[in-house]
């Protein structure tokens, strides 16, 4: 029973280490990418992706703004900690849709609340699924989307937006911390296309996000 105490405790530091990408993609389908701190312009459309800077207890630091692409946390069984990653969206562009991609390496041992996972605070932000993988799963802003329309485009508005992803990630109370979550990651991946060149439709969405899925990422 120690032994497995000890395992339990020792695993319980383990650095989870989740990085935040932002990709471009313009009407003609020219794309830009990198780590999210840097800013990117391609035609019309420009968005960045960060999150605020957390304490040694997976905190939020006190008066400190989103401008972290990543943090790292000693996983505990239980335990709530901050991730509040948003999506800025610069003014004076024009309107686009907005993707986000998850690739989550925690999923196993996350709550089962579904009001305290990330997919279930994207779902009360706004954020729809549209697709899922075996290897991550794509959301479309929608909030307040009109009856007829399917997404919310954002931008074409002179102040910058911020899209807010989710807050936090809360662990099972009986979560088996095993060696595999020493090096695990969750991974978002933000995507942003002019809207003028698709309905806003299922049908135009899913074009939209056809049109841009294949983008490599870093």
């Amino acid at each position: 029973m120690k032994k497995k105490l000890a395992k339990i405790a020792a695993l319980s530091m383990a650095a989870v280490s989740l990085v935040l990408v932002t990709v471009l993609v313009t009407v003609a389908f020219l794309t830009s990418s990198s780590k999210v701190e840097n800013t990117f312009t391609v035609g019309d459309v420009a968005i960045t992706m960060s999150e605020s800077p957390v304490d040694a207890n997976g905190q939020k630091v006190a008066n400190s703004t989103k401008n972290t692409n990543g943090n790292k946390y000693r996983l505990i069984p239980g335990k709530s900690y901050c991730k509040d990653p948003s999506v800025f969206v610069e003014g004076n562009k024009e309107k686009a849709y907005l993707f986000v991609t998850i690739s989550n390496g925690i999923s196993e041992i996350e709550t089962t609340e579904e009001a305290y996972t990330m997919v279930g605070q994207m779902k009360a932000k706004g954020w729809k699924e549209i697709t899922i993988s075996q290897e991550e799963t794509v959301y479309v802003y929608a909030k307040d989307a009109q009856a007829d329309d399917y997404a919310t485009p954002v931008g074409g508005v002179a102040e910058d937006q911020e899209i807010s992803v989710f807050d936090t990630f809360t662990l099972r109370q009986n979560a088996e911390l095993t060696d595999q979550y020493a090096s695990a990651k969750v991974t978002l991946c933000a995507y942003a296309i002019q809207a003028d060149t698709f309905l806003n439709t299922e049908e135009g969405v899913l074009a939209a996000w056809n049109a841009v899925k294949g983008v490599e990422t870093p």
